[in-house]
């Protein structure tokens, strides 16, 4: 578990250094990508010094397992809606930040899962607030024309209003499925 923390950490501090140089300082931050990696990295850094300190309390854990949820978002919608969208897969998860943060520490926060103590029903819900969150600021942000987009999804004049409320419901029920899902795979290696 320790070095898979060490490697989440090394690897958004890279991603972190692609992503400046891409979208600058703030202009990141407009992406969920950023967002999600970005609390994957303060997890990870938590959860390694409590596992150096030999106490790891459980809000450490949820945490790192919220942020895995976050980061599984990030990868689905690459892999399902942009690549599909846009092509281009060598560029959304081989170039620049999107290796660390599309492809990399998404799947090495995964690879954390089964040594964290189980999760409850109520910590995938709490998974899920994030991305909602997320999702509210940014509609709202492009109703009002002070963001474009920045996924396809969102630009809220490009589409009927209906197929924008869809998409923020569909997205808003993966994320509670991926953090269901990934919830099964907590605590496998504690319990053998």
């Amino acid at each position: 578990m320790l070095y898979l923390d060490i490697a989440i950490i090394a690897g958004e501090l890279a991603g972190l250094i692609f992503s400046i140089d891409k979208h600058g300082w703030w202009g990141q931050f407009v992406y969920y990508t950023q967002w999600s990696n970005y609390i994957l990295l303060i997890a990870a850094v938590i959860h390694l010094v409590c596992l150096l300190r030999r106490s790891v309390p459980a809000t450490a854990e949820r945490f790192l397992y919220i942020a895995t949820c976050l980061t599984t978002v990030t990868f689905l919608v690459t892999v399902c809606i942009l690549i599909p969208w846009y092509g281009h897969a060598e560029w959304f998860l081989l170039e620049t930040n999107g290796l660390f943060h599309h492809l990399l520490c998404p799947l090495l926060a995964i690879a954390c899962l089964p040594f964290l103590y189980p999760m409850r029903k109520k910590d995938a819900l709490l998974a899920v607030i994030p991305t909602f969150v997320y999702g509210v600021i940014l509609y709202t942000l492009n109703y009002f024309r002070r963001v474009d987009g920045p996924y396809p999804f969102m630009k809220v004049h490009a589409q009927p209003w209906y197929m924008s409320v869809l998409w923020f419901v569909l997205l808003a029920a993966a994320a509670y499925g991926i953090a269901m899902a990934l919830r099964l795979l907590c605590g496998r290696k504690r319990t053998q």
